[in-house]
């Protein structure tokens, strides 16, 4: 493996578990509304709504359709550059897309593609930080999706979430929703319409 290619890979990694552990932070910020469960139960598609914000990012790359229309939220410092970020939340969920640069070749395969032992090593990584991992699974080269109970402010107590993740020409893009019932799994037919709904085009401008 060459050098580059290391560095890219551990800046994707740890720039995404920075994306997930700061997830409760902002939680907190965006709404005083959760409420605890006694135990993990499953969510039902009520609450769909239609009239979705069809978001474009700001360097006109990519869209995302928030149920209602994002706000950028507080930066987090990567392991080399910044992460912007863009959220919205519901009465019962919250949606975030955060965006990173990892600079190198644009076309070069480590801008583009996940290291072979990628899933391995973030749910090692996430498991060390408390976050329970449901599920994680390769969706293509450059991208994965990932189901998850990651530690709430309080300790001992989870939220549910959905994460995918898309690296393409050395820009990263992590983006998922989160239950904001503690203990309480997310409502995954509005999670998933949220992440099947993101489109890379063009390149940033």
């Amino acid at each position: 493996m060459s050098p580059s290619r290391l560095i890219i890979w551990e800046m994707v990694y740890g720039a995404l578990v920075i994306c997930f552990l700061s997830s409760p932070i902002v939680l907190a910020q965006q709404t005083h509304q959760s409420h605890r469960s006694p135990s993990p139960t499953k969510s039902t598609a009520k609450g769909v709504k239609t009239g979705w914000y069809t978001f474009t990012g700001p360097d006109g790359d990519f869209t995302l359709a928030f149920p209602r229309k994002p706000k950028r939220v507080e930066d987090v410092q990567g392991p080399v550059t910044v992460l912007r970020r863009y959220a919205s939340s519901t009465e019962d969920t919250y949606f975030e897309i955060s965006i990173q640069d990892t600079g190198g070749s644009p076309d070069s395969p480590e801008a583009n593609e996940l290291s072979h032992k990628y899933e391995q090593n973030m749910a090692r990584q996430l498991a060390e930080d408390g976050t329970k991992i449901v599920q994680i699974r390769r969706l293509s080269k450059g991208s994965f999706e990932m189901e998850l109970w990651f530690p709430a402010l309080s300790p001992g107590e989870y939220q549910h979430g959905l994460r995918r993740g898309v690296i393409h020409k050395g820009r990263q893009y992590h983006y998922g929703c989160n239950s904001l019932t503690i203990g309480k799994e997310v409502n995954k037919d509005l999670c998933r319409r949220f992440l099947n709904s993101f489109r890379i085009i063009g390149p940033p401008q």
